[in-house]
């Protein structure tokens, strides 16, 4: 692609570089001028523009990124995605149902390596979406693009963006109780966090917090996802919640995760029915860790060790109001 200020009797087929005022008219950048653009910009004192002209070996911005979002999921997954049509270089990528998105980001990142002028930007990885979220946006910077680098970017892109929808349609709560019961705000917003997924909840309230009670609770629940609030945090392995789970021939898959708010979390499995032991900041709406594995595992997304070792980065959350122990106030600083 050609770019530079030309005398503006010559600058007919090319394409406008910045806006451009003709009395009532405006021209706007991406503009294609025509003779009759030449000469209004000629009568209003331009006798000079910055245009842009392809080449025979560059694609046009509008194509570049239909191209690029047409080979990122709709290959694969048309019936999840929705694009919106190419305008100034961008198409828009939104998710057509509830579930996460899955990103292959070591071939996004290659394809974000291949030309500074083709770029494609996503959320953070494993976030859960709904109908009409964004999740990626294509944009050109420059008015066109060398033909081939658009081929290999295309190509690396195919396929990059999957959408995993909710594996579970159910879920029972358990909160256990020492001296006062399960408040109905925390109820609620962990209610929130399941509606928001497609789940119907049912809760048992308030089970005496002793491993037996607590073992028992678990072995009744009829339901596809089992969630667990304990009254007081869970603090170690062999603590209530775990060690009934384990009781009743159960494994724990992780106790503790890299996210603040929520290290205390913990993920179990009873034959193939997940168990989450879910942190005290689950009774607040706020984002917490719980989020990041609740929203995983309702889709079918098990976390891995190295993915609950990559949720470290990234992981320290925006602080919880009704957390007991607010960081500033806990910690000295020297």
């Amino acid at each position: 692609m050609k770019f530079g200020t030309v005398l503006t009797k010559y600058a007919a087929g090319g394409i406008l570089a910045h806006s451009l005022v003709c009395g009532r008219d405006r021209f706007r950048k991406g503009k294609v001028l025509d003779e009759k653009d030449i000469r209004q910009l000629i009568e209003f004192g331009y006798d000079e523009v910055v245009v842009a002209r392809l080449e025979v070996n560059d694609t046009e911005e509008n194509l570049a990124a239909a191209k690029v979002a047409e080979n990122i999921h709709f290959l694969a997954e048309p019936e999840n995605f929705k694009k919106s049509i190419a305008f100034t270089g961008r198409v828009n990528i939104f998710a057509s149902m509830t579930g996460i998105v899955v990103f292959d980001e070591e071939n996004l990142i290659k394809a974000n390596s291949i030309d500074n002028m083709i770029t494609i930007a996503t959320i953070p990885n494993y976030s859960q979406v709904t109908e009409g979220s964004i999740v990626a946006t294509i944009k050109i910077i420059s008015y066109g693009v060398i033909t081939s680098n658009l081929e290999t970017v295309a190509s690396l892109a195919t396929g990059t963006i999957r959408l995993k929808r909710p594996k579970y349609l159910s879920a029972h709560l358990i909160t256990t109780k020492i001296s006062r019961g399960t408040s109905n705000k925390s109820l609620n917003a962990i209610k929130k966090r399941t509606d928001y997924l497609g789940l119907s909840l049912s809760v048992n309230k308030d089970v005496p917090h002793h491993e037996d009670n607590l073992k028992e609770a678990i072995a009744n629940a009829a339901s596809d996802l089992i969630l667990i609030l304990t009254a007081s945090a869970t603090s170690d392995i062999s603590d209530v919640a775990p060690m009934a789970v384990k009781s009743l021939g159960g494994k724990i898959l992780r106790f503790g995760i890299p996210v603040d708010p929520g290290n205390l979390l913990f993920l179990g499995l009873l034959s193939d029915k997940p168990i989450i032991g879910l942190p005290g900041c689950a009774k607040s709406p706020a984002t917490n860790g719980a989020d990041w594995v609740l929203s995983r595992v309702v889709c079918g997304q098990i976390p891995s060790e190295y993915e609950f070792a990559r949720m470290g980065i990234g992981g320290l959350l925006k602080e919880n109001s009704l957390r007991p122990m607010p960081r500033l106030k806990s910690e000295v600083q020297i």
